[in-house]
């Protein structure tokens, strides 16, 4: 690869779909990618490696999966930093990882590239500390504490680091709390905290900023398959929500920040927004949301530097679009595994223009890889 080339680090400790939409247009549009990721033992995650090898070219095994699971990947800061060559422009990070760049001492990896003057790093990565940031500057934020006992349940229970819910837990009772304290104190250094429950309808805000200022923005809400309510999204709905965006602009102008954003809503039972999660990081429902109509790549080109400022700020509200889901969610039939591939390809079709060739024919090759394991998982029952 010449060194001319820019080129964006994906630090990974799976390989998951966000990151890949992006690869797939980064390549689209004649930039490179590197992929620093762990080395999967199972043979399924090990095969979708394998055939995502196309975009992210050889993967580059130097972070190590987490020893509790739910619990944080790492990575040796020397092995990272002999990484990040005069070819790269941007590092993006799963949010596990994201305190390990803190120690680099990389332009490209020093989180304060991503705030305002003065403002705590650790606001990128410890949800205590964004609780703590929000909380401060009038940002409906529920309660939160550090001992583990409540007055009233159901409480929620986190780790001060976690992503894609591994590290909460709702908790029903005084009773179940010294079990949940106990998994989540094993997955961290940091004790686990409580926070106020206000209801499980969670909608999203997210967007991508520059300096504080939001150059593409949309909110949505997500549903899972109805047969696998716990697991990832199936389709996202794209809303209107002036009250969300209200909060969610004057937040990311509080932090001052730029990049990639994704704002975790609960709505409580009057539809009060209350935010529980700030992720800065490209992801998983982007992809969708620039097929709504707003320019998500052409944003994150800007703030690379390489594009000029997005047209399509804002996309298209009352609008579902589906989302790729390796595997297939659970299925009860091989007519529903056959109906999953259709929309899958369909989804692939459409986002073939702005996510490029090869991101289109590794997504086909992952769904037929998924095709056939669903058909032999019913088989086996």
């Amino acid at each position: 690869m010449s060194k001319s080339r820019p080129t964006v680090l994906f630090v990974d400790s799976h390989t998951w779909e966000a990151f890949s939409a992006m690869a797939g247009a980064l390549r689209a549009n004649g930039m490179g990618v590197k992929h620093v990721v762990a080395r999967r033992n199972r043979l399924l995650s090990r095969a979708v490696q394998l055939l995502d090898f196309p975009l992210y070219s050889t993967p580059i095994f130097l972070v190590h999966g987490p020893k509790v699971k739910g619990g944080s990947a790492t990575i040796d800061e020397a092995d990272l930093e002999g990484l990040i060559t005069e070819d790269i422009i941007d590092v993006q990070a799963h949010d596990d990882l994201v305190p390990v760049l803190m120690g680099i001492g990389d332009p490209l990896t020093d989180p304060s590239r991503h705030l305002g003057p003065g403002i705590d790093p650790a606001v990128l990565s410890d949800k205590w500390v964004q609780g703590q940031f929000a909380t401060d500057r009038g940002i409906p934020t529920p309660k939160f504490w550090q001992e583990p006992k409540s007055e009233e349940f159901p409480v929620v229970m986190k780790t001060r680091v976690g992503f894609a819910g591994t590290g909460v837990r709702i908790v029903k009772s005084a009773e179940d709390l010294p079990q949940a304290w106990d998994e989540l104190s094993a997955m961290s250094t940091d004790p686990p905290f409580l926070q106020e429950f206000k209801g499980q309808r969670v909608v999203d805000s997210a967007g991508v900023a520059h300096e504080g200022e939001i150059l593409v923005y949309g909110a949505y809400r997500t549903a899972p398959a109805p047969n696998d309510p716990t697991g990832p999204s199936l389709d996202v709905e794209t809303i209107e929500a002036p009250e969300l965006e209200e909060h969610t602009k004057r937040f990311i102008k509080e932090l001052g920040y730029s990049g990639f954003f994704n704002i975790d809503w609960v709505l409580d039972s009057s539809d009060e927004p209350w935010m529980i999660d700030f992720n800065p990081r490209i992801f998983g429902s982007w992809a969708a949301l620039q097929e709504a109509g707003a320019d998500f790549i052409g944003a994150y080109f800007y703030l690379l530097g390489v594009g000029a400022k997005p047209q399509r700020q804002q996309m298209t509200t009352g609008q579902t679009l589906g989302l790729l889901r390796f595997p297939f969610p659970v299925g009860t039939s091989r007519a529903d595994a056959l109906e999953h591939r259709r929309e899958a390809l369909r989804i692939i079709k459409v986002r073939k223009a702005f996510l490029g060739s090869r991101w289109a024919a590794v997504s086909r090759l992952k769904t037929e890889a998924a095709l056939l394991q669903a058909i032999a998982g019913l088989s086996n029952r």
